[in-house]
């Protein structure tokens, strides 16, 4: 089970520098790669999207062939009777066009289907190794950088940092020239760059030679059981109890609670990690976190919020610096009766996403996504799993391609939120062709039994002998056939 810690070491999507932090989504990403071993060639190939170029780059030239011709194929259209293994080209355009009209490097997943897409990668398959190339600030007056013994190829005051997925040095090393390739692609020189897996800066030649990491020395650090000052690229913060912050690199957030040294404890109070849960306690070290300034201009009187980590809303009454006077018009808390108010924070508030609505193609992707991992979790080698556990997720793939489907085609329609209203619909929609499907399933398993009893012999040999007939007529032929025969023979 990966802990929480682990989550925080292996999150290459965003870079925290000199104070600043830099999103996979902001235009500091320049670049992201993969290495992968390819479906045809065979080979350990490199495969990315250069945001500075905004072009593909590979170290296998008839990959790069493959990508032009499906870009200049007319646009293909998702068939939503076809299961999703034979729209793949469908996906990899979409890829295409994901990455050429974002304002970064992209993320791995459209990398991934592009992939598939031509049918270079399996449908299956995971990456050997996954990362990122970030341009980022390195002004001389944010902290003193005197350890930073390094010169950056970008004459503006800026640093390219390489970071990485897998934390181990060992197992990203191996593929050294091809990073080389790929950085040098993007117009930068490989041993100016700095190299990061696991929040560790390294230089080239202590990167590739199991060196030391770069440590930006601290002007001054003080703790105490009311207060914690730390340093975050040479610049003093102050936590003290009660204060909002947030995990460095991550949607998750909370309120100090404690402190001890520097190991400060918060209540999650907003998390995007899986098994974390709001209200719950966790401690960090002072380094991972950063203060929240509360804005409460984030809500007005009227707006209509939601209890986080609760099945409670209300409506904002009042706002008095961080105070917030809620009305209460849902409660699954005993002690929040509906129709009285109450005084909340604003960290335990958020907008009541039922009268919101997410963007519906960001649903599709986050769901695509999901749909991908799943699927690969159920098909991959050597899983193990008792009858129950794999009905389950079978059901939970087919359920997620079927409503991929349908969110697709609502898209396609003009829908463009994902509401409350909607995500009833969808779910009422799946559940009934979700169970047609599975009636389908056992329908044609009862054929297929009944088929191998009247032929005597193995489904795949009838298949061949009678190709083209569908099943069910299949089995009524020849079951119409045997009576004409005893009818004649009398």
């Amino acid at each position: 089970m990966k802990l929480f810690r682990d989550l925080l070491l292996e999150n290459p999507d965003t870079v925290y520098y000199k104070q600043k932090t830099y999103s996979y989504r902001s235009p500091a990403n320049k670049c992201a790669f993969l290495v992968y071993e390819d479906e045809k060639s065979g080979k350990k190939a490199i495969f990315g999207y250069s945001f500075v170029k905004k072009d593909f780059y590979c170290d296998d030239p008839e990959v790069l062939k493959n990508v032009d011709e499906l870009s200049k194929q007319p646009s293909i259209k998702l068939d939503s009777n076809k299961n999703t293994e034979d729209q793949l080209n469908y996906w990899g355009q979409r890829a295409i066009t994901n990455l050429k009209n974002g304002n970064s490097g992209g993320g791995h997943l459209d990398i991934e289907n592009l992939l598939k897409g031509i049918g270079r990668f399996g449908i299956y398959a995971d990456p050997l190794l996954k990362g990122r190339i970030f341009e980022v600030d390195d002004a001389k007056d944010v902290v003193d950088d005197s350890d930073l013994k390094i010169e950056s190829t970008i004459p503006s005051g800026k640093a390219i940092i390489v970071t990485f997925w897998d934390s181990k040095r060992d197992k990203i090393i191996k593929y050294k020239d091809q990073y080389d390739k790929v950085i040098g692609f993007n117009g930068y020189d490989p041993k100016e760059c700095l190299y990061e897996p696991s929040m560790n800066f390294y230089t080239y030649d202590n990167f590739y030679n199991n060196g030391p990491s770069i440590a930006e020395k601290p002007s001054q650090t003080t703790t105490d059981t009311t207060s914690s000052n730390l340093q975050t690229g040479g610049s003093s913060v102050s936590f003290k109890v009660g204060d909002n912050v947030k995990v460095r690199g991550m949607k998750t957030s909370g309120v100090v609670v404690s402190i001890a040294g520097d190991k400060i404890t918060i209540r999650i109070t907003d998390t995007d990690v899986a098994g974390v849960s709001v209200g719950s306690e966790k401690t960090f070290s002072s380094w991972f976190l950063e203060p929240v300034v509360i804005n409460n201009t984030q809500f007005k009187v009227g707006d209509k919020v939601k209890y986080k980590g609760y099945d409670t809303y209300g409506e904002i009454k009042f706002i008095d610096k961080n105070t917030i006077i809620v009305k209460i018009n849902q409660s699954d808390v005993p002690l929040m009766p509906v129709g009285v108010s109450f005084s909340f924070p604003p960290s335990a508030l958020e907008l009541d996403k039922r009268t919101q609505g997410e963007s519906l193609e960001k649903v599709i992707d986050d769901k695509t996504q999901e749909f991908v991992e799943k699927r690969g979790k159920l098909h991959s080698t050597g899983a193990t799993f008792t009858p129950a556990e794999k009905q389950n997720l079978e059901n939970e793939v087919d359920s997620l391609e079927i409503e991929i489907k349908i969110l697709n085609d609502l898209l396609n329609a003009g829908i463009k939120n994902y509401t409350d209203n909607v995500k009833s619909v969808v779910a009422t929609s799946v559940q009934r062709k979700l169970d047609a499907k599975q009636k389908e399933k056992q329908d044609r398993y009862s054929l297929i039994a009944q088929a191998e009893k009247q032929y005597g012999m193995p489904i795949a040999q009838i298949r061949q002998k009678y190709r083209g007939i569908p099943l069910d007529k299949l089995v009524k032929k020849e079951s119409l056939y045997k009576k004409l025969l005893k009818a004649l023979r009398g």
